[in-house]
């Protein structure tokens, strides 16, 4: 009976009551469509970003607890899966000169053997070839491209890698540094990392160590055949080899932007939110609006023998039936949409600028959930306060005459 009269009172009727109540149900239709959108949107980008920080970079990373170098390189690489791909790292701030331009970078050196599963830089070589190894006796690096646009340096030309002690040494003894000769055999662009952009450079494992003057490795990337799967591994990992080392996930080594995206996310979630908010105000009126409008309605119902309950029950009924219908609708819009941009691609973005052909989006259904259940929940809550008006009117006072 209760639900009858709501949806009886919800009938369209040529009044200021209907136009507010019209904007209300389309301000959360517009609502929730917007916050599926852009949620998926991030979702988008999110898998875009992780797929490049993958893709680029090692799935999880073993580095000293203490100190600088890892003296066990072959005991912690005999505990790895048999699925994990392992390559010991030799790593030392070098200062990279050409001509009269100098630069701070990274070193990075590979043993021979572990050269070609470096997959990261093999694969984002873009100009020149990714050769890391000596050439006829001569060292070779394969450099960011950032750093050798910044020194305009180009594939065949022959740089002197200095390390920070020859450096310190030469100024002592008020001599030329000396450094190691190094032909420049590729330039990668990882589009990913701006440090491994503006400051690596790749070359074999001896070189490193004559510049840092160290036999051992300084870190272990390793690559898995399922990125998701590094929490359990990093686990295993850190269980298996205890305080010595620290096991870092790919998440853990881009804290600073995978934390912001997650941010942005939550904020976007919940200034849009407010699209909502602001349309269940105009429930809470329109439905405030009805309660003075049904007085005298109010009064025949209690005295046929209503209670306080059931005319309760009628103006809640009237708040959900408004939000779950518009909510409805909202989702089924912004659910459309989401999976059109996902499959056939509407919104191209153009130009050079971008990595992506598209406007990347990936559609959740833990987030149409959430959507829903907060405009819903919203929309029930508008409803509260006229329905305790409705029921708390007493008979005299609905059918007076004003």
């Amino acid at each position: 009976m209760t639900l009858w009269l709501a949806l009886r009172y919800l009938r369209p009727r040529r009044s200021f009551i209907t136009v507010i109540s019209a904007l209300s149900v389309l301000g959360i239709i517009i609502g929730t469509a917007a916050l599926i959108i852009v949620m998926s949107i991030f979702n988008g980008f999110r898998v875009v970003a992780t797929s490049m920080m993958t893709h680029f970079g090692p799935h999880a990373t073993i580095v000293p607890s203490q100190g600088t170098t890892l003296a066990n390189v072959d005991a912690i690489m005999a505990r790895l899966p048999a699925d994990a791909v392992a390559v010991p790292l030799v790593e030392s701030s070098v200062v990279l000169q050409f001509r009269s331009s100098t630069s701070v970078g990274r070193a990075i050196g590979l043993r021979p053997a572990d050269a070609p599963r470096f997959m990261g830089v093999r694969t984002s070589t873009i100009v020149g070839r990714y050769d890391p190894l000596p050439t006829n006796g001569t060292a070779s690096v394969v450099i960011g491209a950032s750093m050798a646009d910044r020194l305009s340096l180009f594939p065949g030309d022959t740089v002197t890698l200095l390390s920070p002690a020859n450096i310190e040494r030469a100024i002592l003894t008020m001599a030329q540094p000396t450094g190691i000769r190094a032909v420049v055999r590729g330039l990668f662009q990882s589009n990913t990392s701006r440090e491994a952009d503006d400051t690596w450079l790749v070359t074999d494992a001896a070189t490193v160590q004559r510049l840092a003057s160290t036999p051992h490795a300084t870190s272990i990337h390793i690559t898995l055949a399922n990125a998701s799967a590094v929490a359990p591994f990093q686990e295993m990992m850190q269980g298996a080899l205890g305080n010595q080392v620290q096991t870092l996930s790919w998440k853990d080594v881009n804290k600073g932007l995978y934390d912001t995206m997650r941010l942005e996310r939550i904020g976007s979630f919940i200034v849009l939110s407010l699209i909502i908010v602001v349309a269940v105000f105009n429930v809470l009126v329109s439905l405030t609006l009805g309660v003075t409008e049904k007085r005298r309605d109010i009064a025949v119902l209690k005295t046929s023998g209503a209670t306080d309950v059931n005319v309760r029950s009628i103006w809640m009924w009237q708040g959900m039936i408004l939000g779950v219908g518009a909510t409805i609708v909202g989702c089924t819009i912004g659910t459309l949409l989401a999976l059109g941009q996902q499959h056939f691609g509407w919104i191209a973005l153009h130009g050079d600028g971008y990595l992506v052909p598209t406007m990347p989006v990936e559609l959740d259904a833990w987030d149409v959930a959430a959507t829903a259940v907060v405009s819903v929940v919203l929309a029930s809550l508008a409803a509260v306060y006229p329905a305790r008006r409705a029921s708390s009117m007493r008979i005299a006072e609905a059918i007076r005459v004003e």
